[in-house]
């Protein structure tokens, strides 16, 4: 049996959906929640390098979740609270842990907040700096701008 060019037109783009994030680089943000596990691997699946902040996740869950992206070819990083403490004190975590993103995958394409309001995941890094308290209430724009400022560069 052989397929019309309808059908193996289809059958390509299908196929190229599936693979669209492929050379991608993904920031997720976020706390252990089925959600994030799931959305670390669906898009892994689709082809992204993953970097992944995650508070609250056993060591053992994430090297699992580490095994399981790069079972499926994708690079992994995974960041912890002590890896934001910038190595100079004039640099802002967010931009610190943007640095050391696009230093090991090259890039930065993809950002994904899964945080609560409550739960900042920068907060503890800001209440360790000699901040002012107006400063120390805005790690998560500070996150956000320090994102923005490398994905409209890249582009």
């Amino acid at each position: 049996m052989q397929l019309g060019n309808f059908h193996k037109k289809s059958l390509g783009q299908s196929i190229a959906s599936r693979n669209h994030l492929v050379g991608k680089v993904v920031l997720l943000i976020g706390n252990d929640t089925p959600v994030l596990n799931t959305l670390v691997i669906q898009l892994a699946q689709k082809g992204a390098d993953i970097a992944l902040f995650c508070r609250r996740q056993s060591t053992e869950a994430l090297q699992s979740l580490k095994q399981q992206v790069e079972a499926l070819g994708q690079r992994f990083l995974l960041f912890s609270e002590k890896e934001l403490m910038p190595e100079q004190e004039t640099m802002n975590p967010a931009d610190h842990l943007v640095k050391k993103i696009t230093s090991a995958l090259g890039r930065l394409d993809i950002f994904i907040d899964l945080t609560s309001p409550q739960d900042s995941i920068l907060l503890a890094a800001h209440n360790n700096a000699t901040e002012t308290e107006g400063e120390k209430s805005q790690p998560d724009w500070k996150m956000r701008h320090a994102v923005f400022a490398e994905l409209a560069q890249a582009n």
